[in-house]
């Protein structure tokens, strides 16, 4: 009876022991393993259980078991996690890391508050976002240290990518695809992104081969993620320099949602000054951030964001004289000589904005499967007006009764509209832990309102021809262009992602676009595979058809027609092999070949802006990119190295036979960057460029008088070498307990006279001169930064 009673006891103890185990949950939550970052809806299944768990909005999940097993975590662009858990743990952190192989050439940086000094080598490739944006803290001044970019130009944030115009980029803010996301757009040799440093929270760059998820480029995808505002308390950043001010605040509302709000002003007059612009130029530009994350259910969240961005150029009315002497003959074939007096004014008013309002949701459905859907509005205003008005008179040798006096006055406006209301949706369904489809559709309705307006005029009077009679004579030439223009893009992609086994991983996608305005339907598949091989190597290969549709200043015709402007077509062709010799050093080299199936060919114009050859494009113009591009990244210590070599060869080819390089064409293109950690308070960072040249049309001179400027072949001639060297110097301070940082950027610090291009002329007389343009000085900054 005894023995019967222990035994009913040991079966009372097991029970409630098992009962506790099932009432156990174990929480977890999935993150970056070199930012800590949260991964949102990270799929998460047991070994040998059906179903499975998915990671919430903030990247926690909680799940319960009863005996040891295995969790196996997937994310698009990671590799997939193996952790071990028994009932008694009560929570677990998952780390996932980015796939060594990733497919597509995607370099990836982030900014959170949480990241760990510990891990040293993604604290380089973190800080670089900071350090090569340089002088104007500029996100897309980071991208030129990227091996395939290039640029030449310190002002201006816009680069080409293998061998491709700066227009076959593409740009997303938040998923929302941001076709001007740039200050300054009405100097072409100018330009800053629209978004500061301090809201980003990563970006995803790809210069080739990337994935049907992303559309209407034939180059490169820069996809612009911000952060979330602070969850626990008010944080914040200052900025101050000799270029702009801003700050940044973000904090928690309640336990639910929290908030983002940055603003930032600039003061771009100053480097103006700097290099000798005209003093009666004056640029302005601002631009505001505001957002909001409200996390609905541990399933479900939203975000709503607003972005608004605004410039303006004013010159102030300026003459400027012009004294000459000139000689003509008459009706009776007397030659008459004369003293000529001409006086220029010029006015000059343009403005420029941004507006951007998106709302996304992001939503659990089950365990397998995520849905995002985004639904913006975003317009691009441009308001040009210019006027140039000259007068000319003229005092003659043989009589002081004779005159000429002629005024001619041009004005020119230019308003132009983009309104775009686009609707997404992407859906995330986990077949299994390593097998995962991408499916999603996007609808862009397009609304365009312009107005362009040339207006001249031309009053002459005269009477040294039928002296003491005058004559008179008045011409007028108006040109007028006006168009509101409808229309609609709609595209969609499938896509499955499958990592094989630990050694394979393999991308299938198709993506389906049809633009109405030129009544275009494409289809562009797109393959890529990836190994890890023994020994750290990777290897990674990517082949895809890749089209964009035409931009608003590329259309033939005002209304939808298949006879307007076609999509320009490329296929890549990419292989990429790595090493990784360990945690601190890694080697990339990477050939690839871009063929232009259609291509509309583009002129570069003595300010760097381009101009289509819309009648060529019509005519079936082809083109091609090769080359290869180097990377290589070392960090030991208290010294980051960075630095990436690309060789290119580029050109167009008419239908007619005639070949020609792209203006983009440059043979050689290096980047290096030094970041030398003198201890914790200290830091220097050297920066240097190097780019052989960019292709240019050259002009000549006649032989004999009168001498004329000669145009050469298309782009036959390359610019001199651009070389640049920068270097800064930080130090942090502790200001009330919080980090302080204060630094000093020196420029073209070499003082290289950077050549960015020739203007050819005529003075008054119709001599014949040559100007050459240069860019920057060395320029000096100094800024500071505080974080709280």
């Amino acid at each position: 009876m005894k023995n019967s009673n222990y035994f009913f006891y040991l079966i009372f103890l097991l029970f409630l022991y098992s009962s506790s185990v099932e009432s156990q949950s174990i929480n977890g939550i999935v993150v970056d393993a070199s930012t800590l970052s949260p991964l949102p809806y990270a799929n998460i299944v047991m070994k040998d259980i059906k179903g499975g768990y998915m990671s919430d909005a903030n990247g926690k999940f909680e799940i319960k078991t009863l005996t040891p097993t295995t969790l196996y975590t997937s994310y698009i662009g990671y590799e997939t996690s193996q952790t071990e858990i028994t009932p008694i743990d009560s929570f677990v952190l998952i780390k996932l890391n980015s796939n060594a192989y990733s497919l597509q050439e995607v370099t990836v940086f982030s900014r959170t508050s949480n990241q760990v000094d510990t891990l040293s080598f993604m604290k380089f490739k973190n800080k670089q976002i900071e350090l090569l944006s340089g002088f104007s803290k500029d996100l897309y001044r980071s991208l030129q240290m990227m091996p395939g970019v290039s640029n030449n130009n310190e002002l201006s944030a816009k680069y080409n990518v293998r061998g491709g115009t700066f227009d076959e980029n593409i740009t997303f803010i938040n998923g929302v695809n941001v076709t001007e996301p740039f200050h300054m757009r009405y100097e072409p040799l100018i330009s800053v992104g629209i978004f500061p440093i301090d809201v980003v929270d990563k970006i995803n760059f790809s210069c080739g081969g990337f994935s049907a998820q992303y559309g209407d480029a034939l180059s490169s995808v820069l996809d612009v993620t911000y952060k979330r505002g602070n969850n626990k308390a008010l944080a914040g950043i200052v900025n101050a320099s000799l270029i702009d001010f801003g700050f940044l605040l973000d904090g928690p509302i309640n336990s639910k949602c929290t908030y983002l709000f940055a603003v930032r002003k600039d003061y771009t007059n100053y480097v103006l000054r700097m290099a000798n612009s005209d003093p009666n130029n004056n640029v302005s530009y601002y631009d505001i951030h505001a957002q909001l994350d409200y996390n609905i259910t541990p399933k479900s969240s939203i975000r709503f964001n607003c972005i608004y961005s605004a410039d303006n150029f004013r010159y102030k009315p300026k003459t400027t004289f012009a004294y000459y002497n000139d000689q003509f003959y008459d009706n009776a074939n007397q030659l008459i000589k004369a003293e000529s007096t001409q006086s220029y004014t010029k006015d000059l008013d343009m403005n420029y904005s941004n507006k951007l309002i998106s709302l996304q949701s992001h939503n659990k459905l089950s365990d397998k499967i995520s849905n995002e859907c985004i639904v913006s509005y975003y317009q691009a205003y441009d308001n040009y007006k210019s006027k140039d008005l000259y007068f000319t008179t003229r005092d003659f040798e043989i009589s002081k009764n004779y005159y000429y006096q002629s005024t001619s006055n041009t004005s020119n406006n230019k308003y132009l509209t983009t309104d775009i209301l686009e609707v997404q949706d992407h859906i995330k369904y986990y077949l299994t832990a390593h097998n995962s489809l991408l499916l999603g559709i996007d609808y862009q309705n397009l609304h365009y309102n312009s107005n362009f307006s040339n207006v001249r005029t031309k009053i002459s009077r005269w009477n040294f021809v039928n002296f003491p009679d005058t004559a008179n004579q008045t011409n007028i030439f108006i040109d007028t262009l006006k168009g509101k223009p409808i229309t609609y893009k709609i595209g969609g992609y499938i896509e499955n992602r499958w990592q094989i086994n630990k050694t394979i991983q393999l991308n299938i996608g198709f993506r389906l676009d049809y633009f109405n305005m030129n009544r275009e339907f494409d289809i562009n598949p797109r393959l890529s595979m990836g190994f890890n091989l023994p020994n750290n190597i990777s290897i990674r290969a990517a082949w895809g058809i890749f089209s964009q549709m035409p931009i608003f200043n590329q259309f033939r015709f005002m209304s939808s027609t298949s006879a307007n402007t076609k999509n320009q077509k490329a296929q890549h062709y990419i292989i990429g092999i790595s090493k990784r010799f360990d945690k601190n050093v890694i080697i990339k080299i990477e050939p690839y070949f871009k063929y232009y199936q259609s291509v509309i060919p583009a002129q570069r114009l003595t300010n760097t802006d381009l101009i289509y050859s819309l009648a060529d494009s019509s005519k079936g113009a082809t083109g091609y990119a090769k080359g290869v591009d180097f990377e290589f990244q070392k960090n030991y210590n208290k010294v980051s190295i960075w630095l990436s070599y690309g060789y290119l060869v580029a050109k167009e080819k008419l239908k007619n036979g005639i070949e020609y390089p792209r203006y983009s064409d440059q043979r050689h293109t290096f980047s290096f960057s030094m970041n030398y950690y003198l201890n914790k308070k200290w830091e220097f960072n050297f920066k240097y460029f190097y780019g052989s040249g960019y292709a240019y049309t050259p002009q000549v001179l006649t032989s004999t008088p009168p001498y004329r400027w000669i145009l050469q072949e298309k782009n036959s001639g390359n610019f001199p070498a651009y070389k640049r060297l920068d270097i800064r110097i930080s130090r942090k301070i502790d200001l009330f307990k919080k980090p302080l940082l204060i630094y000093m950027d020196i420029m073209n610090v070499m003082n290289a006279k950077n050549i960015y291009s020739y203007d050819y002329k005529y003075d008054a007389r119709e001599n014949p001169w040559m100007k050459t343009l240069t860019l920057l000085p060395m320029i000096p900054s100094i800024g500071m930064s505080y974080q709280f």
